[in-house]
């Protein structure tokens, strides 16, 4: 039978309601004839299902064979999908088809699934797809990294709440969302890839031309309030010499700078909390800035020191939750790209031949900037992230989900991360059988207590339109074409054999089992924590002066320990006829060690020329910077040694 099968008679085109009212007034007393034209049903049909004579429910009109799970065991699998999907895992069709055939093999299940493959049929999978296609779908999943997942958790976004309220108790800024900003940070590319189009059908080779083949990253800089002002962007490029047409055509008020890998730094960003003190809305009173947990950000001792003296109180959010609880990353960075992208698409095709130049960057951002910077844009970011008005329930419950499967979370008093068993899970999902059945007759599909299957309502009970709509039948909405029963087996007999056996049956969840971790996870203790915290308080300065002159410190011990004179052998690079010689038979001279450029540039190590070692290790020279490396180091060999390039020129 086809998978989109088209009727092509009239049978069953009655109504199950009306035939239900006529079973009920056969039980009446009335005659069969009566009943019958009464409601409207044919007559035949009605003798048949009021003598129980067919192996499908009472006043069921299904046609077909039922299901080789029967409804009940279906939804305990919907439950099980959407259980895995919650926690990240998602199933694809040929796990389903695979674990449905694993289950009727389990627990001994009639079936005609496929013994060679060890899967259940394709037209089984969409025959179950149809019969819940209220609740289940195909879809492609939005990647989710493990940092994600760890780190949006129940706990640590509490944590970051309750810094949030004493913060704006005890500055007063409840009803004051011009004084409440979030900072974040993209990079938008001078090729920014393609979107979808229109083409011919059935053409392979569908194509659009872009600005080149890698284009270079410029970082975006963008701050706004609560209540939609937006603090002029800053635009980092990558370069060392500033020219005049980089500057022109951006929104009023941008600054631009440059960093020699085009990213932001604490130099950077201690300019950009400079140009922030000085456009800011309210330049009296205290003023809640909100960012993420990025180096330049959090370590930027000056930047500690200067909102201090600007009265502006600094929260870090927790690591790797951005996604939820940053309102720019949130609502904004996604537009921003599209509209950019948009932007590029169309000045490529009013300027062909020409490509995408630094200079043109300016009116590109310009246009998608305006696009994307509005008071509705801002307020709505700021209430989607619960950050104001100050709502953590706006943080939806399935957004802690992926974090089960580690049951990892921040402790109150550091930034460790800990593994917990727990036992009480505030996250756990509330889709049980039941609510799956409700959603199943949204589509009229008949779900009931299999005890009330093949079973007429007696005389005793006051039987209502509702109560028989519960006590529908459980297979009674399946589909499947690869299961039939055998003449002499009613549906009782068979729901009472499987009904005997539910207490030994083998669930879903035995054969496939959710993810969980096996061990509890060690992370290194690091010199200063990096999670929620208050970044103008006393305790972080103190905590953040101690660890950067330790680091200062170590440093200069480094510096020192390498600048000891002594005189050590270092081999040369091999030329192209040394390349496949024995190692030990290439050139050495003699360098001091005093010469920087005789220490590897990637373990910071010394080479000595000890002659009891007849195979020390080989040197080679990077062409670009002069620096020297070992050839484990460089990760080179042989012949690949003539092209080799450090990480730091390539």
């Amino acid at each position: 039978m086809p998978r989109k099968y088209r009727r092509k008679s009239e049978r069953g085109s009655w109504d199950e309601k009306k035939m239900r009212e006529a079973i009920d007034m056969m039980q009446g007393g009335a005659k069969m004839k009566r009943a019958a034209d009464a409601c409207g049903v044919p007559r035949t049909t009605l003798r048949r299902h009021f003598k129980n004579l067919l192996c499908k429910p009472v006043g069921s009109k299904h046609l077909g064979n039922l299901s080789v799970l029967g409804q009940e065991r279906e939804l305990d699998l919907v439950k099980h999908i959407t259980d895995f999907e919650r926690r990240g895992f998602p199933l694809t069709t040929a796990d389903i088809r695979k674990l449905a055939y694993q289950f009727v093999i389990h627990n001994n299940i009639k079936h005609s699934f496929n013994d060679a493959k060890k899967m259940a049929g394709r037209d089984w999978c969409s025959g179950f797809r149809k019969r819940h296609r209220n609740i289940l779908t195909i879809r492609k999943p939005q990647a989710l990294s493990i940092q994600r997942a760890i780190h949006l958790n129940k706990p640590s976004v509490e944590k970051y709440f309750q810094i949030l309220e004493r913060i704006m108790e005890e500055n007063n800024l409840f009803g004051k969302p011009t004084r409440i900003y979030n900072v974040d940070e993209t990079g938008l590319s001078l090729v920014p890839g393609v979107k979808k189009i229109v083409g011919r059908r059935g053409m392979n080779g569908s194509s659009q031309i872009t600005g080149g083949e890698r284009g270079q990253l410029q970082t975006v800089i963008m701050a706004t309030s609560a209540a939609g002002d937006y603090i002029p962007p800053m635009i980092i490029y990558k370069g060392k010499r500033m020219l005049p047409e980089l500057e022109k055509g951006f929104p009023p008020g941008t600054v631009v700078h440059l960093s020699e890998s085009g990213y932001v730094n604490k130099d950077l960003f201690l300019d950009w909390f400079k140009h922030f003190c000085k456009n800011k809305k309210d330049k009296d009173g205290k003023t809640l800035l909100v960012l993420d947990g990025h180096g330049s950000h959090t370590l930027n001792l000056d930047v500690v020191h200067l909102a201090a003296e600007h009265g502006v109180e600094i929260v870090s959010m927790p690591p790797h939750t951005s996604h939820y609880l940053q309102p720019l990353d949130k609502v904004h960075f996604k537009p921003l790209k599209e509209h950019y992208k948009e932007a590029v698409r169309i000045h490529l095709r009013n300027n062909p031949g020409l490509g995408i130049k630094r200079s043109d960057f300016p009116t590109l951002f310009r246009t998608a900037y305006f696009k994307v910077a509005t008071i509705s844009n801002s307020i709505n970011a700021f209430r989607a992230t619960g950050l104001y008005p100050l709502n953590i329930d706006e943080i939806p419950d399935y957004a802690y989900a992926p974090a089960e499967t580690t049951n990892c979370f921040q402790t109150p008093n550091t930034d460790s991360v800990a593994c917990h068993a727990s036992s009480n899970r505030s996250t756990e999902s509330n889709i049980t059988v039941e609510s799956l059945q409700a959603e199943e007759a949204v589509l009229n599909q008949p779900v009931e207590n299999s005890d009330a299957i093949g079973r007429l309502p007696q005389e005793s009970e006051n039987v209502t339109t509702q109560t028989l709509q519960k006590e529908r039948a459980a297979d009674s909405a399946a589909v499947d074409s690869n299961t039939s029963l055998e003449s002499n087996e009613t549906v009782t007999d068979m729901l009472q054999n499987s009904n005997n056996s539910d207490l030994n049956e083998t669930s879903f969840e035995t054969i496939l089992p959710f993810p969980t971790i096996r061990k509890t996870v060690m992370r290194k203790k690091k010199a200063i924590t990096t999670g929620s915290r208050i970044l103008t308080s006393k305790s972080y300065r103190s905590e953040l002066k101690s660890y950067l002159d330790s680091k200062q410190n170590q440093k200069k011990q480094n510096t020192t320990k390498k600048q000891t004179t002594e005189t050590f052998t270092k081999k040369t690079p091999a030329s192209r006829s040394e390349k496949n010689c024995n190692p030990s038979k290439r050139k050495k001279k003699q360098v001091d060690r005093n010469d920087q450029t005789n220490i590897c540039g990637f373990c910071q190590g010394n080479y000595y020329d000890d002659t009891n070692v007849q195979d020390a290790e080989s040197w080679i020279q990077c062409p670009v910077c002069h620096l020297w490396y070992h050839e484990t180091c460089a990760g080179v060999y042989g012949k690949t040694a003539f092209d080799f390039v450090c990480s730091d020129c390539n």
